[in-house]
């Protein structure tokens, strides 16, 4: 694998280079048909120049490679998910703009400058042309095979919440719950990394570190599923989210509550998995018994906190003196919370077990 990736920014950093003298020496060319009016260049000064140009082009691609790379990954994504009648739009507005210069170039042959200024001036006018024109034509006629392509498919985004919670990793493991493609937004990862660089708070910077495994765990097990994809900027998190569902007609999948009640009366179907293994764990009553294993203090003296399997909290009086221990606790309260289920229980002692 290294060594693909090796080949591939030699072959891609060779062909910045190439790229980059050609230009040079077209640039120069034209530096020294200019020098040649003032009748003040020889021939030593012409191949100094070029010289001079093609050593600077070299230096430029080197120091450029990366800007150009994470530039060209930009375009391509941007081509990807660019409908296909704005895509056929300019492609047409190049070729008219192209075979409207044809008659230019001819008459102006003998100017090479001025024939490629007028040829690029036209591709832009005809393109522009195209676009706002015929951009309604197109995009009306390809918008139906859009959706059905997409219908073949589904797609759902991932927002931050989801990937600290974590639980994904197991559906996406046991079952095809998310069978699709699984689009994370750029703007997610973002808040990732600035979640697990937090120096205040070590715990959320545990949940940002934990996110950011769950996003690489995610990877591994559907590559070819996973895509990475580059938002807009200027507005809310939130809002750009549900523009991306939109505009993709994608699932949105999270933990947040204020999130999903945000975006479902703007159309956007929503999976929170909170409310998923809510209505799928088994429904606990006041005097159920069962067992828990108690992980930290809670906030009230003496109260100890648990999670069951599907991340039910569960608070046990007493339970700050079994941290780290499986013990048996009873049901007390039921409580209903945004977040799901918050289970309130006590210790069941020895003595309670064996009348049992």
């Amino acid at each position: 694998m290294k060594k693909h990736n090796v080949f591939g920014e030699s072959l891609f950093f060779l062909f910045l280079v190439i790229i980059y003298v050609l230009i040079s020496i077209t640039l120069s060319n034209a530096l020294i048909e200019m020098l040649h009016f003032t009748e003040s260049i020889t021939p030593k000064v012409e191949n100094e120049i070029i010289i001079v140009a093609v050593i600077i082009a070299m230096i430029l691609s080197f120091l450029t490679r990366r800007i150009v790379r994470m530039w060209l990954h930009d375009f391509v994504d941007t081509i990807k998910h660019t409908d296909k009648g704005t895509v056929l739009s300019i492609l047409l507005g190049i070729i008219t703009g192209s075979i409207f210069a044809i008659p230019f170039s001819l008459a102006l042959s003998k100017y090479e400058y001025v024939v490629l200024l007028i040829t690029l001036l036209s591709q832009i006018i005809f393109t522009i042309v195209f676009y706002v024109k015929g951009h309604e034509l197109f995009h009306g006629r390809f918008k139906h095979i859009e959706k059905s392509e997409n219908s073949c498919e589904q797609s759902f985004i991932l927002d931050t919440s989801v990937l600290i919670d974590g639980r994904i990793l197991n559906l996406l493991k046991t079952t095809d719950l998310l069978d699709g493609i699984l689009y994370i937004p750029d703007l997610v990862m973002n808040e990732l990394r600035k979640i697990a660089d937090s120096k205040e708070d070590p715990s959320k910077r545990q949940r940002g570190r934990r996110g950011m495994e769950v996003v690489e765990k995610i990877r591994q097990l559907r590559s070819e599923k996973v895509i990475f994809i580059k938002t807009e900027r200027g507005k809310p998190v939130d809002e750009l989210l549900i523009d991306e569902a939109k505009k993709r007609h994608a699932y949105l999948v999270t933990t947040d509550f204020n999130l999903e009640h945000t975006a479902r009366p703007q159309g956007v179907k929503v999976i929170n998995f909170n409310e998923v293994f809510y209505a799928l764990s088994p429904e606990v009553m006041p005097g159920d018994e069962l067992e828990v294993k108690i992980v930290k203090k809670g906030k009230e003296p003496y109260q100890g906190v648990g999670f069951l399997v599907d991340g039910t909290m569960v608070i046990v009086q007493a339970g700050e003196f079994h941290i780290g221990k499986t013990v048996r606790v009873r049901i007390q309260n039921v409580k209903q919370s945004q977040t799901g289920r918050i289970l309130f229980a006590t210790i069941v002692d020895e003595g309670e077990m064996g009348s049992a």
